[in-house]
């Protein structure tokens, strides 16, 4: 019996829905009609959830049972409030302004819903990972509106840290304090951008604004499509993502499945994306560069360290346990992690501080732990060997030598080097130096530059790679 199927779900659901008490005090427990399929009621026995004789017609909830099944009504948004007071809806139809992909999905959302939760509740259907920048875009009442979370930086218009004086700007509205019935249904068009280095843009059309429910949970009624993974390189790289997945045959098919099932990749479920709503609140941003560095590590409470620096935390005076979890040591705190930062992190000691910060914020994200050692091993070797031959080369001044990284030194000396690999390597840094900006370590404008030429550049660095391969290139140059 497969534990993960609707079946085993909602057995147990119904079970417990349908239930009643006998005994009293502490003999009291909850009883429910065996009148289900066999097989389910037996692996849910197996595992705990119910108990039952053979030749009963009722068996007994256990204490386990109820509090899964509970669990399991939360996940799926069933209420179980015996008079929820009805909220309007909105009936949403997202498209991905795609220009040969197709995917779409239909939502329904609470009409007194704020941007930002809208958001948020965008980033759990798709399983993204909301760590980019977004904005929404429409035109109310002939005036462009801009609705974006205050700039991280800023704490202001996000447009003050990446749009250039003199440009034409619209008005800017928080997305965390204005609503969706505040622009719709009068507005019935917007377009939703997401990740300015991969460029998605997903055009939402209001459908309908009468229905009411007793529930305030968000709900995808229909999908259609796969949605994308994060940092896949714009759908470009999607499409290539997708050829790769459909072939097995392929040289890189297994690691892509891996690295695709790591950023949270997965064909369209309309069950799987509901689970996620159920819980949409659990996407939330949380605006780490309000925190002081110290207090960003100390809410997590350990570190993570990568195997092959682990060594040095224990000189540099961390406790390494096995799994490469390292708590805080008597010579080691916060304040000495990240005291490499005050000089951009020149030195090697001063590296692997910047990457205990970076898996720190990995591990934060809930990424699988193969996801978070991929992303160090790239970054790693990013920053202690090619900045390290660039004459120790900082942490700030690394964005600057990329091109010569992933452009040349990476495809002509590195044993791995493939396509693939060329395109995690870039996402594994892209994902590193969004970190060091949460850090303070670089500025918004630097992240933004790093995006933009590994967006532009990309195809570029893959076409060197072939050429390279092929046997045709420049000796005298190389």
């Amino acid at each position: 019996m497969d534990r993960s199927s609707l079946r085993y779900d909602l057995t147990l659901m119904l079970a417990s829905l349908s239930s009643w008490t006998e005994g009293k005090g502490s003999f009291a427990h909850a009883v429910a009609w065996k009148d289900y399929d066999f097989d389910t009621l037996d692996t849910l026995q197996e595992d705990g959830y119910l108990q039952f004789g053979r030749r009963s017609k009722t068996m007994t909830l256990t204490e386990d049972g109820i509090r899964h099944a509970r669990e399991l009504l939360d996940a799926y948004g069933i209420s179980l409030d015996p008079d929820p007071q009805p909220q309007r809806f909105f009936r949403l139809h997202l498209r991905f302004d795609f220009s040969s992909l197709h995917c779409m999905r239909t939502l329904l959302v609470p009409m007194h819903t704020t941007f930002e939760d809208f958001h948020t509740q965008i980033q759990a259907c798709l399983n993204w990972l909301n760590y980019h920048l977004y904005d929404f875009r429409l035109t109310s009442n002939g005036e462009n509106l801009f609705i974006a979370w205050p700039d991280y930086g800023t704490g202001g218009d996000p447009r003050d840290e990446w749009q250039m004086p003199g440009e034409s700007q619209p008005r800017w509205l928080n997305a965390a304090t204005t609503y969706l019935d505040d622009l719709l249904p009068q507005t019935r068009e917007m377009v939703y951008s997401y990740d300015y280095g991969d460029g998605w843009e997903i055009r939402i059309t209001v459908l309908n604004q009468k229905e009411s429910f007793s529930s305030d949970v968000p709900f995808c009624w229909d999908g259609d499509g796969d949605a994308p993974p994060e940092d896949v390189g714009g759908e470009g790289g999607f499409e290539q993502f997708l050829r790769v997945l459909g072939d097995p045959s392929h040289e890189d098919h297994e690691w892509l499945k891996n690295w695709g099932e790591g950023q949270g990749f997965e064909h369209f479920s309309k069950r799987e994306a509901n689970k996620r709503l159920a819980h949409w609140q659990d996407w939330a941003r949380t605006d780490v560069s309000s925190m002081p560095c110290e207090a960003q590590l100390a809410a997590f409470g350990k570190v993570l360290v990568p195997p092959a620096t682990s060594e040095r935390a224990q000189a540099a005076g961390f406790t390494v346990i096995p799994g490469g979890v390292s708590d805080y040591g008597a010579g080691a705190s916060p304040d000495s992690l990240l005291s490499a930062f005050k000089d951009g992190g020149r030195s090697r000691a001063d590296k692997d501080a910047s990457l205990a910060a970076f898996a720190t914020y990995l591990h934060g994200q809930g990424l699988k732990e193969k996801t978070i050692e991929n992303h160090l091993f790239n970054v790693e070797f990013y920053l202690n060997t090619y900045l390290t031959r660039m004459g120790n080369a900082s942490v700030q001044e690394g964005i600057d030598l990329l091109e010569g990284f992933l452009g040349n030194f990476f495809i002509h000396d590195c044993m791995w080097s493939s396509k693939a690999s060329i395109k995690s390597t870039a996402a594994s840094i892209k994902k590193f130096y969004r970190c060091m900006v949460w850090q303070g370590v670089v500025t918004q404008e630097q992240y933004r530059a790093l995006c933009t030429q590994i967006k532009e550049r990309q195809s570029d660095w893959i076409a060197e790679l072939e050429a390279w391969e092929r046997g045709d290139f420049d000796d005298d140059w190389y």
